[in-house]
């Protein structure tokens, strides 16, 4: 069994302000936490309907290095938006990674999965596709 820590999410509204303000300590904290607490790997997630995919992508490399800093831990680079992924992976220092949050949808999937096997990541494929919670 792996343990992922999934508290560096954005959409949880207290990481969405240290996101926005840029707080290192509060997200190095919660990332230090997850690791006593047995975190194999650490999630991050940097934006839930943000502005825009620019920015999140942006705030994505930023999260990934702020982690990065304070674990030598794996991430999982969650997004389901292609770009954003791909620019977590491009300040990723790890060896082992995974990317969640992949859907059925065709072009996602495949431009999700074409990342995943470049940078041979573990992929975490959530059971939904175009049309509802189930393919």
């Amino acid at each position: 069994m792996l343990v992922i820590g999934e508290n560096i999410n954005a959409s949880n509204r207290s990481v969405a302000e240290a996101i926005a303000s840029r707080d290192r300590e509060f997200l190095q904290n919660l990332a230090r936490a997850q690791v006593v607490a047995g975190a194999d790997f650490i999630d991050v997630n940097s934006g839930v309907g943000s502005s825009s995919p620019e920015y999140e992508a942006v705030t994505m490399e930023w999260l990934v290095e702020v982690v990065q800093e304070v674990t030598d831990r794996p991430l999982v680079i969650d997004s389901s938006i292609p770009g954003v992924i791909e620019a977590g992976l491009g300040k990723y220092r790890g060896e082992r990674l995974m990317i969640n949050s992949v859907t059925a949808e065709p072009e996602k999937l495949a431009s999700i999965g074409s990342l995943a096997a470049e940078h041979q990541a573990w992929l975490v494929a959530l059971a939904m596709g175009t049309k509802g919670p189930y393919p």
